[in-house]
Order: C-alpha cells, then structure tokens, then sequence
C-alpha cells in the first residue's frame, strides 16, 4: 500500500506548477474570463422544489433527476475503451505537453479502469462477492491497448495486463510479496513509462508547493467579498442567495471562485445536491478554469457520497466521474493550445488525467475513498485550518 500512496503523493506534486516567477501581478492571466455559465435551469428547480417539492422521497427523487444526470445504480466493470480521448489536432503541434496528451490521458486511464476492475475482483475474494472471478479476467483481457500509439507506452500497457491477470491465479496474501505479483509495485512501473515518455513541462519543484497555493488563493479571493453575503444571509435564505450569485456572476472564472468558496463552506454541507448540480453545468460549458481540477475532483466525492454510498461495497461509477474527466482535460488543452506558456493549465490537465479512480480499498478502512478525499478536499466543513491537496491524493 505505501508504494501507491507515494506514487499518489508523486502525482498531485507534478500538479503544483511555477505559474508566475514570483511575479504576483502576472497572475490575472491564468483567467480566460470565459462568459458565465446559463444556470436557469437550477433556478428552475430551486423554485419549482420551494413550491412543490420537498414533500416526500418521491419529490427528492425528483429533484435529483431534474439536477443531476446520475446512471442507475450498479456496480461497474470497464470492459471496453469507450474512455479514450481523441486528440488528432494536437499530434504534430511543437510544444512539451500537447503532441502527447492523447497518450497521456488514454494511457492513464487505462491503467485506473483496469486497477478498478481489479479492486472489484479482490473485494470479491476477500468479501462481498460483486462479481466474480472469470468475469473480471474478461473484462481486462477485452480492453485491448491498439489505441495507444506511442510503442513504449503500449508495451508497458500490455505487460500491466498480463501480469495483473497473472495475478488472478494467487491468493491475495501473495500480493504483499515483491514484483512482479505485486500489483501496487506494477502500477507503479506502468505509470512511470507514461511518465517518462510525457511529463516534460516540469522546472524548479522547489517552486512548485508556493505557486499552487498563490493560484488558489487567487481565485478564492476573486469572489471572496460577494461570498460573504451568503455566509451573512439567514439560514434559510442562503441557498437562494448563493443560487442567484452564481446566475449573475460576472464571468466563469467569478462563478467558479463562488462555487469553490460555496462548497468548502460549512453552511454548504446540507446543500450538496445543489453544489453538485452547479459543478455539472461548470464542467460541461468547456471553459477553462485553473481550478478545473479541484471542481472535478470535489464533484465525483460528493456525488459518491450523496448517490451511491461510502461502502467498499458500493456502486462506484467510475466511467460516469470519467466523462467528466474527459471534459475537464479538453477545456485544458484548449487552453494549452492559446495560451502556450501557461504551466498552470498544463499542470490541471496533468493532474486531471493523472488522478487515480474513485478507489474501494485505500487508507480509509471504513469505505470507499470517498470520504477522505471529501474531508481533504473541503477542510472548512470540517473546521480543518489548511486545504492540503497533498492529503488528498496519499490515498
């Protein structure tokens, strides 16, 4: 276990990325400024549920339908690559990051759904048989690694799978022995060849904790005041207030700052169908945003929690967080493609991409991961000083 929660650590260090040379008055153009996103239809059923609703569990059904675009309940098993990301316009382009993204992001991926199906098979042995065993091995063996161009990338994916389905035919308890049955020592081998075949935008990482921090700050502080009449409104008030910040928000960038400060906020912790239904409509509008990753991440662990549950047991739906992964990657290059030098962006995507799935088995032994990724991610909810991302992803 300590092998992933270092790879982990390693991965959400890479996101930390020198946005400025410690010129504070370059930071204003992280922001593209993109126009704001339509939020109508939440305000349609924010009035809608005042009126209507609220009167049974068929009406918080309700709600949720018209908020959220939820799958049905079911454990899941990738067995294909309807994942992938198609990047054609980016594979001749002269820069560090973009002639490689597709791999990147396809070869990361891949490695996170087949670890997935994997964690199904050993919650399955060790408990809770969720599926079983040649169902698993089926459904790695059907994801073939033809849409990984680069060969190095490719053979790596190709001896991840086999040796992981080697791995089938041992105990679990030989799983803590040395490579190559151990599969955590594994995933680190595949993820380094992607790794050292992509990651070619990284400086100084001496800079790299103070820059993150700076460009956090940056954008909780760019709707700050308007926030505080949220936090100031009564109690049964201040959903509405929020809701109508949002809608008459200047820009994205602005209503991206409401919606980080709304979500890591106390008050918020009752209002989570409508933090999610907010963060839905900001990931789909395709603008860009430099805490695009954080929205994401926030999104899928409070969607967990409040859909499907905080068991190792429970329906995980990975491919459905993964749609919204894909999203947020795009809207990263597009930047990346106008704005060349931004590091920022090109460590979002990075870090996007780079983000283990929504795991069953990690260091919280209660559940899923869920919840510690919540409790990193949101700190103010729980009266934690400091928003450590690096918390959040030792996992």
């Amino acid at each position: 276990m300590k092998t992933i929660h270092l790879l982990l650590a390693a991965c959400v260090a890479m996101l930390v990325v020198s946005c400025t040379k410690n010129d504070k008055t370059q930071i204003d153009p992280i922001f593209d400024y993109s126009p704001a996103v339509d939020l109508s239809s939440v305000l349609e059923a924010y009035d809608w549920y005042q009126k209507e609703g609220g009167q049974s569990e068929d009406d918080i059904y309700d709600l949720q339908n018209r908020l959220m675009s939820t799958p049905d309940s079911e454990v899941w098993l990738c067995t294909d690559t309807s994942f992938i990301v198609h990047l054609p316009q980016y594979a001749n382009a002269k820069h560090p990051f973009l002639p490689l993204a597709e791999d990147f992001y396809n070869g990361m991926v891949y490695g996170w759904n087949v670890w997935s199906n994997v964690e199904v098979w050993f919650r399955s042995m060790t408990s809770s048989e969720l599926f079983d065993e040649d169902e698993v091995k089926e459904s790695v063996k059907n994801i073939s690694v033809d849409f990984l161009h680069d060969t190095d990338i490719r053979q790596a994916a190709e001896r991840y799978r086999n040796v992981l389905l080697k791995s089938f035919d041992d105990l679990p308890k030989v799983w803590e022995d040395e490579p190559p049955y151990m599969p955590y020592a594994l995933l680190n081998e595949y993820l380094e060849a992607i790794d050292n075949k992509t990651y070619k935008f990284y400086e100084d990482p001496e800079t790299f904790a103070d820059s993150l921090d700076s460009v956090i700050q940056k954008v909780e502080s760019l709707a700050l005041e308007r926030f505080h009449s949220y936090e100031q409104a009564k109690g049964d008030e201040q959903l509405k207030v929020m809701l109508d910040l949002l809608a008459n928000a200047s820009n994205f960038d602005e209503q991206c700052s409401l919606w980080r400060n709304w979500s890591n906020s106390m008050q918020s912790s009752t209002e989570n169908v409508w933090v999610l239904a907010v963060a839905e409509k900001l990931m789909n509008s395709g603008y860009y945003s430099p805490i695009l990753n954080k929205i994401w991440f926030t999104f899928r662990a409070l969607t967990q929690t409040e859909y499907y549950g905080a068991s190792r047991d429970s329906e995980i739906p990975n491919h459905f967080y993964n749609d919204f992964r894909r999203k947020c990657y795009v809207s990263c290059l597009d930047r990346i493609q106008r704005h060349p030098d931004d590091r920022c962006a090109m460590a979002c995507a990075y870090s996007i991409a780079g983000r283990v799935n929504l795991n069953r088995f990690g260091q919280y032994m209660m559940g899923n991961e869920a919840v510690p990724e919540i409790i990193s991610l949101l700190p103010n909810r729980y009266n934690y000083a400091h928003d450590s991302e690096d918390d959040s992803e030792d996992e």
